[in-house]
């Protein structure tokens, strides 16, 4: 177990929890939404390495990254549209993501690298990011840490948020109704910093998380906390051989924000394959 490694990485990555980060250097504008700043993670192909493999399954989250990623041989690709954004109700956006692993995180360590293009309405492509994550699988519990927005081309609404997540799966019952639960928590700065920070203009370690039930083999249910708000949502992975998962949320449930207390629409597509 490369415990060693595990902690090198998170003391470069995560801040002094104790100190504030600048709030021009860390946060994302205030009109940003979950993907706009950077939610660029293996999330976006749902569930699909929930078991160490590429395997249809529901989202587990929406708008935080999840701990489960791919190796070596395993690519996805994704994308999110949002009706609004903070503060702008009539301004409709996306981004698009894609990105493949490294390594092998069941018996030593997972590197997940995405490339994210944000702004796909107007100045398409012109705008976005490069991120990664290192991730570990013990058993039905995986945990990582990672950078969103590590290297930024263009101008994004977001800084660089860093992370530390684990999760874990857990067997309810046989059969394809009900089966399981997955239960995410993490820490991170950046865009999960919590709205009171925010507004106070800093930006500091804050958790973040996620529940999820799977209903059906084909259909699961979750509710995510971002860091500063809450997501909710219906995620399906209708196919039976291919894992494609689209997942249709309510944003911001919780109406922490000043600016805009409304929820909003948003709806994410992905997939993941094995290039074997």
């Amino acid at each position: 177990m490369p415990t060693g490694l595990l902690l090198a990485l998170l003391s470069l990555l995560l801040p002094d929890v104790s100190t504030a980060q600048p709030f021009s250097a860390r946060l994302p504008t205030l009109q940003g939404g979950d993907y706009g700043n950077g939610a660029a993670t293996s999330h976006v192909a749902g569930g699909a390495f929930l078991k160490g493999r590429v395997a249809p399954a529901p989202a587990v989250a929406f708008g935080i990254p999840t701990p489960f990623g791919p190796g070596t041989g395993a690519a996805f690709a994704g994308m999110g549209v949002q009706n609004g954004l903070r503060g702008d109700r009539d301004f409709t956006d996306g981004a698009a993501f894609a990105g493949t692993g490294l390594g092998n995180p069941s018996r030593t360590l997972g590197v997940e690298l995405t490339v994210a293009v944000y702004d796909l309405v107007g100045e398409t492509a012109r705008d976005g990011s490069v991120g990664g994550k290192v991730h570990r699988r013990f058993g039905p519990v995986a945990v990582g840490v990672g950078i969103e927005n590590a290297w930024i081309f263009g101008t994004t609404d977001g800084g660089r948020s860093r992370y530390v997540v684990a999760g874990t799966v857990l067997s309810l019952r046989p059969g394809p109704w009900l089966s399981q639960a997955t239960l995410v928590l993490g820490a991170g700065d950046g865009r999960f910093t919590r709205w009171a920070d925010v507004e106070r203009g800093t930006s500091r370690l804050s958790p973040f998380g996620s529940a999820a039930l799977r209903i059906h083999r084909r259909l699961g249910v979750f509710a995510t906390w971002t860091g500063q708000n809450l997501n909710t949502g219906l995620s399906i992975a209708p196919f039976r051989t291919t894992a494609f998962v689209l997942t249709p949320v309510l944003l911001d449930l919780a109406g922490n924000h000043s600016i805009d207390t409304r929820p909003r629409l948003a709806v994410g597509a992905g997939i993941a394959v094995s290039i074997r």
